[in-house]
């Protein structure tokens, strides 16, 4: 519908010129209108993307290239002081009976008039005691095994321990701590290299690194069955899959968790593909706890939604669109969670239902009226 100034300019033309005037105008809305309401509508799928980031939805901080978001805490502001609150059971040294050493500092002369005192027992002892680590060297051990010759002629031989195969080698302590400084603490070839050389003094060459961490790779096989196994069987766990770049191409990392154990697998898909390839899955009968992507649907089991992912969706939705439910519900939530952290620290297996019908639980605004125990 044209504007009523418009309107009025239209009638003053002459009949002819309004009918071309009006064919125009009936053309534009066939055929134009809705094309502008498809292109608005890009226009703004567009824009929603751009305000996505690793803070408000599942893109993972990769992702953020230069642009990175202010980090930004849904913890709600408390009247509790800084620092660490009353119960609270610190990490600080505390003095042990038994140390493993000890160091008498003596008293021999007296400071006011030069008196031997090297015979005279001390009145009280005071301890102070300094937590460190020996000297750090490698040690070298020599194995030797006995042979000899019975009178009957037969020769035998001593067995060397399991594992000593070769006439030089590393041993196994120190085999871990190399695989834990590259798996675990991601030292690359190099500086795990620069590490043995300015702790123990001692050069170690890129192959000997590779071959320990495939031995330690090898020796996992059996763990890893088992592992998956008991993944499989839990009553809840929780699954994730994120890109990350390895020799230039995109792969995905999958994972499942539990409180107590996690399994990583780095996979060319992201989808059923690969989780079938995993095997935890196929046979997991428990709670599949996710970010709502689609291929988990596939299996059989019951399915719940992450809170985190949940988190910053609703994030999104506020800052993008200035919902005020959207942010109700994120307190909501979180309160949830500070009462079930609360329960668990108390040994309670479950909220009370004086818990689930508080009124701080118990927002009519965001449209939750009831809320599960097990949430």
């Amino acid at each position: 519908m044209l504007p009523a100034p418009i309107q009025q300019a239209i009638k003053k033309l002459p009949k002819d010129t309004q009918a071309v005037i009006q064919a125009v105008v009936l053309f534009y809305e066939s055929h134009y209108e809705s094309r502008i309401q498809v292109l608005e509508a890009r226009i703004k799928e567009l824009e929603d993307q751009l305000c996505l980031n690793s803070k408000n939805s599942s893109k993972p901080p990769s992702s953020d290239d230069f642009n990175k978001p202010a980090p930004k805490s849904l913890r709600q502001k408390s009247d509790r002081k800084a620092g660490g609150q009353k119960g609270h059971e610190g990490t600080n040294l505390k003095m042990v009976a038994s140390p493993d050493a000890e160091k008498r500092h003596k008293v021999e002369i007296c400071a006011c008039c030069g008196k031997n005192l090297q015979g005279q027992e001390p009145e009280a002892i005071q301890r102070r005691q300094v937590y460190d680590l020996p000297p750090l060297e490698l040690i070298i051990t020599e194995h030797q095994v006995e042979v000899k010759r019975c009178s009957c002629g037969q020769v035998n031989k001593a067995a060397f321990p399991p594992g000593i195969n070769h006439y030089v080698q590393y041993g196994p302590n120190i085999k871990s701590l190399l695989v834990y400084m590259q798996d675990y603490q991601l030292l690359p070839y190099e500086r795990t290299k620069e590490f043995v050389q300015d702790l123990f003094g001692h050069a170690i060459s890129t192959g000997t690194l590779y071959n320990i961490r495939q031995l330690a790779y090898d020796q996992l096989s059996s763990f890893e069955d088992q592992l998956k196994a008991l993944l499989s069987a839990a009553l809840m766990a929780g699954f994730d899959e994120t890109g990350m770049r390895v020799m230039t191409k995109r792969l995905w990392l999958h994972s499942c968790s539990t409180h107590q154990h996690a399994y990583y697998e780095v996979h060319a898909k992201r989808g059923q593909e690969a989780m079938d390839h995993i095997g935890i899955l196929p046979d997991f009968a428990g709670v599949a706890v996710h970010d709502f992507w689609k291929s988990y649907y596939r299996y059989a089991c019951d399915h719940g939604l992450c809170n985190a992912h949940l988190l910053r969706e609703l994030t999104f939705i506020k800052e993008r669109f200035e919902q005020e439910w959207a942010d109700k519900l994120i307190n909501l939530l979180l309160k949830m969670k500070a009462a079930k952290d609360q329960a668990f620290a108390k040994g309670k297996t479950a909220l009370s239902q004086a818990t689930l019908n508080r009124e701080t639980l118990t927002n009519p605004s965001c449209g939750y009226h009831q809320v599960s125990e097990k949430t």
